[in-house]
């Protein structure tokens, strides 16, 4: 579409310089001239006129008035604008599969990567060549041609430098050419270890040197925490770093220094994405602080004292303090929230204490910018076999967060869990409490809305309501049957 646009107004441009760039009296030009030499004839006098230049006679005032025409610009013009509809019309696909590879990987970090439509974006077109590398034949398919191993280094190395559009490490950067290549870096691993070409050779002192700087690219932070806390509460700070997928050097461990005025530094050594800090200040407070981030490519126990970070960044980072929970948060219940439990969350619960499930009908409206942040407790009658905690939170129909916690649930329980639980379903005696903890939803930063209520269901009344759910879903999604005769 950029394109397209790009190229009309081109198209428009050249047509009207090659028709008006020349016009008399503008951009400083005679308002007469002669027609054949364009020599300034404005003291000329009255018509008819001779050209003292050229000799060539002007019988008419527009004669010498006349627009001097590009006419190789306008044809050019003209050219451009009637490709346009074919341009427009033909598949991206095209285009790009004309590309080098060097270039599809420099318009990754633009378009990105579809891997359903492998032949309309950069990156699938990528992964088609890499395929074709791979599996030459793949069974009679046409995937196009194969990827040579000079086109393949130049790709390692065009992601691992970036580009002026998202430099390296970028956030653009991690969502494009950093998901393409957490996505194909397998086609490059050898068997043995290290690195080979996609097509087997292996890896000679360029490709390693360009995964070498790949490891090196480390992503961006993006420290955040609520703006208003309630007094009393552990107050959660996120630092938004998100551990790259694509291969990096060292385990990469957090730590963080707050420095607040009027307080020693709060330091939070070995964590990943996000720590907790003790409740300060007092009802009213604005708390200031400076965040000093840096990322360590060994873990806190086997780094010495001396260690270097990785990277090192400062933020600003504040909050206000509350009265209590309810002016932060707004709670919520509804029969329909505690159905939907009773259906997504509960069956998985029971089966496997560490699975949600995270179904997407939470992606759904009626679910839209509610935090839910629960306690799952699953019994056999009344013995505790485990729980778990459990935060989601979803907006506009993506997922905000999704995490899980089995805090409070010992190794012992957590290794019989599996058992037991089946044990209590074939008994009938399997159950399982729910209950919304709107305190633990001050995690989800962007939360103004938690669910408080609770369920407290056995595990085979769950099962029958999940298969009617289902059953009602079939239906409603089934195509209508047909009306004819």
């Amino acid at each position: 579409m950029i394109s397209s646009v790009l190229l009309l107004v081109a198209a428009l441009l050249l047509i009207g310089v090659g028709l008006f760039w020349d016009r008399p009296g503008f951009r400083g030009r005679p308002e007469r001239w002669c027609r054949r030499c364009r020599y300034d004839l404005r003291d000329a006098g009255e018509v008819p006129v001779k050209c003292t230049e050229c000799g060539r006679e002007h019988a008419t005032e527009r004669s010498m008035r006349r627009v001097h025409l590009h006419k190789r610009v306008v044809a050019l013009g003209l050219v451009v604008l009637l490709g346009l509809p074919a341009f427009v019309l033909a598949p991206m696909g095209v285009y790009y599969q004309r590309m080098p590879s060097w270039l599809l990987a420099e318009l990754v970090t633009v378009h990105g990567t579809d891997a359903t439509k492998l032949e309309t974006n950069p990156g699938g077109v990528l992964i088609n060549r890499l395929l074709a590398t791979m599996h030459p034949n793949h069974g009679g398919l046409d995937l196009k041609r194969p990827m040579s191993n000079e086109e393949a280094l130049a790709v390692i190395r065009r992601m691992a430098e970036g580009n002026f559009y998202a430099p390296a490490g970028s956030q653009r950067w991690v969502e494009t050419s950093g998901e393409w290549i957490s996505g194909q870096v397998f086609r490059f691993r050898a068997p043995g270890g290290g690195w080979q070409y996609p097509d087997g050779t292996p890896a000679d002192d360029a490709l390693n040197a360009a995964f070498e700087k790949l490891s090196q690219v480390l992503p961006p932070w993006n420290p955040s925490t609520r703006a208003i806390w309630p007094e009393g509460a552990m107050v959660t700070i996120y630092s938004g770093f998100e551990h790259p997928r694509w291969p990096v050097e060292g385990d990469l461990n957090e730590r963080a220094i707050l420095r607040i005025e009027g307080h020693e530094d709060i330091v939070a050594d070995g964590f990943r994405s996000y720590f907790h800090i003790d409740p300060i200040g007092e009802v009213g407070d604005q708390i200031e602080a400076e965040l000093e981030l840096s990322v360590f490519r060994q873990d806190r126990w086997n780094r010495g004292p001396d260690a270097e970070p990785a990277k090192t960044e400062h933020f600003t980072i504040g909050w206000m303090v509350a009265s209590g929970l309810d002016q932060v948060l707004q709670t919520t219940d509804s029969e329909q929230i505690r159905d939907a439990m009773v259906t997504l969350v509960l069956p998985n619960i029971a089966r496997a204490l560490d699975n949600p499930g995270y179904a997407k009908e939470w992606l759904r409206p009626e679910f839209d910018r509610i935090a839910f942040a629960v306690e799952a407790e699953v019994y056999d009658g009344d013995e505790l076999l485990g729980q778990s905690q459990i935060w989601w939170m979803a907006i506009d129909g993506e997922w905000v967060t999704r995490l899980l916690s089995l805090q409070g649930t010992t190794m012992d329980q957590y290794n019989a869990f599996g058992a037991r639980s089946n044990e209590a379903r074939d008994q009938g005696t399997l159950r399982v409490v729910i209950r919304g903890v709107p305190k633990q939803a001050l995690r989800i930063t962007e939360a103004e809305t938690a669910w408080d209520g609770e369920v407290d269901v056995l595990y085979s009344d769950a099962v029958k309501a999940e298969e009617e759910w289902a059953e009602e879903r079939a239906q409603e999604e089934a195509p209508p049957e047909s009306t004819r005769p």
